[in-house]
């Protein structure tokens, strides 16, 4: 496993984007080959068994393991593949790498915390200001790449709101006719591109991931939770009508 792992990550660290596909290709391969232990691993935690990690699949824990060691960790330099610059790197490159770390967060939540650094947010954050220039896809798989990040870590929370991050992700929410939306009545869709409807549905669900109440179970930040209205109000400058999507989203979940 650690030689599989470290030429992965030797193919990462190339300038040379050949040579970073090839590296995506065969972390692909090893993830594919770890997911059925993976099923396996979710099933055990859903029961609560008393089953010790020795006894999950010794492959999946040997990859879990290795990943706490910065050597062997793989999200650290996958996060190389941001800074490449998005003219020059086909947008496929970028969906490949959002699928893969969504994947690594999930198997490996402690991967989560290189996303306390700024500059590591910050390099997910600059791809979704562009991405939308880029490919409504990209700008899609971005978001659900920022809720893997955020998944009860209130850490990035803070971080990706001190980046300017609500401001970026709302600014791409697009309707025609908000007074609908007031009037609690079905808002006027029609002249809206099939791709900005899809984009719109990924920021909603992000909204209601995120406009969560925080304090809850296993937040250990305590002294630094944020209601619903102060999160909010980070969306009011550059869309004034959160608070009448917020009532319509609530109203949906109590369907």
């Amino acid at each position: 496993m650690e030689d599989k792992m470290l030429e992965i990550i030797d193919h990462l660290d190339s300038n040379d984007i050949t040579e970073i596909s090839t590296g995506l290709e065969l972390l692909d391969v090893l993830l594919r080959s770890l997911l059925p232990y993976i099923k396996t691993y979710s099933k055990l935690k859903s029961k609560r068994t008393s089953l010790q990690p020795q006894r999950i699949p010794q492959e999946l824990n040997t990859f879990i393991e290795l990943q706490d060691n910065f050597q062997y960790n793989i999200t650290e330099h996958l996060l190389n593949i941001y800074k490449l610059n998005p003219i020059e790197v086909n947008y496929d490159t970028f969906l490949i790498t959002n699928r893969l770390l969504q994947g690594l967060l999930l198997i490996h939540s402690n991967s989560r915390q290189l996303f306390h650094r700024q500059r590591n947010m910050k390099l997910i954050l600059d791809l979704l200001l562009i991405s939308e220039d880029i490919n409504i896809e990209l700008t899609i798989s971005i978001i659900t790449t920022l809720i893997h990040i955020l998944l009860k870590d209130f850490i990035n929370y803070r971080i990706f709101e001190n980046l300017n991050g609500c401001s970026i992700l709302i600014k791409k929410f697009k309707l025609t006719s908000f007074d609908n939306l007031k009037k609690n009545q079905t808002v006027n869709t029609t002249s809206i591109s099939i791709d900005q409807k899809n984009l719109n549905f990924k920021i909603i669900e992000f909204l209601m991931f995120y406009l969560t109440d925080e304090n809850v179970p296993g937040n250990d930040n305590s002294t630094n939770i944020k209601s619903i209205k102060d999160k909010s109000n980070y969306f009011k400058q550059d869309f004034p009508e959160i608070d009448d999507l917020i009532q319509s989203l609530n109203e949906l979940k109590d369907l």
